[in-house]
């Protein structure tokens, strides 16, 4: 944090400390949109179980490295569901031993919905070939813990689709139209609704722009002036909506000059 935005936070947590000193009996009591407070619970809790479930793939890649050495050129994703099913029933190449390849060719023809196949088992049996020997003490232990981690992924995928499910729905209460911009999804849409709360309550994009800290603001003197964006005034949940936007990418179709610009950079310029 740099000094500028150090001395408005400082002043802005100031002023509302004064405020609530003195004026808390006079001030109105607050009236949140119930529709908009649940927005923002189900959006928190998405990025509380995301936070979670990469967690919970980050130690299944451990811990299933131990056994399957070359375990990334299985499958194209370690935490698809086919991968999980693979994972799940045989977490180390002891339990493969006595698998011929048709058999496991049908395991996965039942998991990926006849998308793999023999050649995918073929490639498994050969990788495993070729990594040797993994077996090591107290196997049947560490096969536990892979099969335990393979459950919490699991659990917390089936709880991401619940949750972006519900978030669609109240979404669609609302009759916004941010998913019609390229790169956004109702997952970020419904980010940039918990942030900005109700849009009616800004009487222009201006104001918008303002509460988000990314209004331009002219400094200079008579002779030359030009428009800085001070970012640094943002306050803290602004400071989570440009955060949001700055990673949205727009792809095709837009002009090729602006393919690979950030979505709220585009906006500013045309207005």
């Amino acid at each position: 944090m740099d000094v500028n935005s150090f001395v408005w936070q400082v002043v802005f947590e100031t002023c509302v400390a004064k405020v609530l000193r003195d004026e808390l009996e006079r001030l109105p009591d607050a009236q949140p949109v119930d529709l908009f407070w649940a927005i923002s619970q189900l959006v928190t809790q998405r990025k509380w179980l995301a936070k979670i479930l990469t967690e919970a793939v980050k130690k299944m890649h451990q811990q299933i490295s131990y056994s399957y050495p070359s375990y990334k050129k299985f499958f194209s994703e370690v935490e698809g569901k086919t991968a999980l099913a693979f994972w799940e029933t045989h977490p180390s190449p002891y339990t493969l031993k006595d698998m011929s390849e048709e058999a496991l060719a049908a395991f996965l023809r039942k998991h990926s919905n006849n998308g793999l196949s023999h050649k995918k088992a073929n490639q498994i049996l050969t990788l495993i070939d070729a990594d040797g020997e993994t077996y090591r003490d107290f196997q049947d232990s560490r096969d536990s813990v892979v099969v335990s981690q393979v459950e919490s992924a699991r659990f917390f995928q089936e709880q991401l689709v619940s949750i972006e499910g519900k978030i669609e729905h109240l979404m669609q209460q609302l009759g916004f139209q941010l998913e019609s911009m390229t790169g956004i999804n109702v997952v970020t849409a419904a980010q940039l609704v918990a942030e900005i709360g109700d849009i009616h309550r800004f009487s222009s994009s201006d104001k918008l722009a303002r509460f988000a800290g990314i209004a331009p603001v002219i400094v200079g003197s008579q002779v030359i002036s030009f428009e800085i964006v001070r970012v640094s005034r943002a306050i803290g949940y602004c400071m989570r909506l440009l955060r949001a936007l700055r990673f949205v990418r727009l792809v095709s179709p837009v002009p090729r000059e602006n393919q690979r610009m950030p979505i709220f950079m585009l906006i500013m310029s045309e207005r």
